[in-house]
């Protein structure tokens, strides 16, 4: 059996069990990034006794724990943001995960003090960097040399403690000429070589259901591309799937279990199946039960499609269920509803 991704995986342990934790725990900024959704306000999760409970016992059930994000806004917009990595059950759930992921567009440089704080505080541990690349500027000479110029000073100065990824808000209609520009920019910056798509909208309770729906399969053409562009390093249909690689969000009061959609990106769903009810491992695969039971194809395209074993495996269907979606346009499905 071929690796989900292998240029990713070779750092971890087994790669077929691996977890990240996704902690919404930042609030305010000010970059006005087109098609962000994400609240900028009463982001309040702050009990990370529950992310370290959380986290032993998916370590005592063999998983590697890999990244522990934390989001959702930019880290450098809002220095109060700060204070999370000074919390002390912070810092303990932190020093078992590879990755601390933040993210954030760069657009005023970057804070020297909070890195070396983090990386004195957390000896081996590394930051993985998701650059937000600033949709309106994408093309433009001076943005691309200020993305290089920028980069390059925190390659400089850190090495391999940072991990650099490109990011990109989904919500925009793209031509062919502009997804070859995102292409060339992930190409020449990304480290891993891959570009993560973020479905901001989907964290946002004042978008409608219908809006919801509309906004993904407006991505369809989007995943189509870069899953063909990318199939060198991150083929879009592999062997990862949700009991393998699972996404455990943190967010205000509750703890919530992401499908994926292929290229394989979390879709975060806020409905009571994708909830967890208490903070260890029996809850997790209660979840992953309660999620396979609406992980059903109910159109009749996808049973025959020779993608079928990989959506399924990644629970897509209880996504495009929920949604009314049509079948991903790359698997030869139809497109009307």
């Amino acid at each position: 059996m071929n690796l989900p991704v292998e240029n990713l995986y070779a750092k971890f342990g087994d790669p077929y069990r691996v977890v990240e934790f996704r902690a919404f725990s930042f609030n305010t900024c000010r970059a006005g990034c087109k098609n962000c959704f994400y609240q900028k306000t009463n982001n309040e999760f702050y009990d990370f006794q529950k992310c370290y409970d959380l986290a032993v016992d998916f370590k005592k059930n063999h998983y590697t724990l890999e990244t522990f994000y934390i989001l959702p806004t930019d880290i450098f917009e809002n220095d109060f943001n700060y204070r999370v990595f000074y919390d002390e059950k912070f810092k303990s759930v932190a020093k078992l995960f590879n990755y601390i992921g933040v993210a954030s567009t760069l657009r005023h440089g970057f804070d020297e003090k909070i890195f070396d704080y983090f990386f004195h505080e957390f000896p081996g541990l590394k930051i993985e960097l998701h650059v937000n690349l600033l949709e309106e500027e994408i093309g433009k000479p001076d943005y691309v040399q200020f993305l290089s110029q920028t980069l390059t000073q925190i390659k400089t100065q850190y090495g391999d403690q940072i991990l650099i990824n490109l990011a990109l808000n989904i919500g925009s209609q793209w031509q062919t000429g502009q997804l070859n520009q995102v292409k060339h920019l992930v190409s020449e910056y990304s480290q891993d070589k891959i570009l993560e798509l973020n479905f901001t909208f989907m964290f946002n309770d004042k978008i409608s259901y219908a809006e919801k729906a509309r906004l993904i399969e407006s991505s369809y053409p989007v995943l189509e591309y870069f899953g063909r562009e990318f199939q060198k390093t991150e083929r879009r249909f592999n062997s990862r799937t949700l009991l393998r690689k699972p996404s455990i969000t943190f967010k205000n009061d509750r703890i919530y279990l992401s499908p994926i959609i292929p290229f394989d990106e979390y879709i975060f769903m806020d409905e009571p199946d994708f909830q967890l009810s208490e903070t260890n491992f029996d809850s997790f695969l209660t979840t992953y039960q309660k999620i396979e039971a609406k992980n059903i194809p109910q159109r009749q395209e996808c049973q025959s499609c020779e993608h079928f074993e990989y959506c399924y495996g990644k629970g897509f269907f209880s996504i495009m269920n929920h949604y009314n979606l049509p079948c991903l346009k790359v698997c030869g499905g139809k497109n009307g509803n």
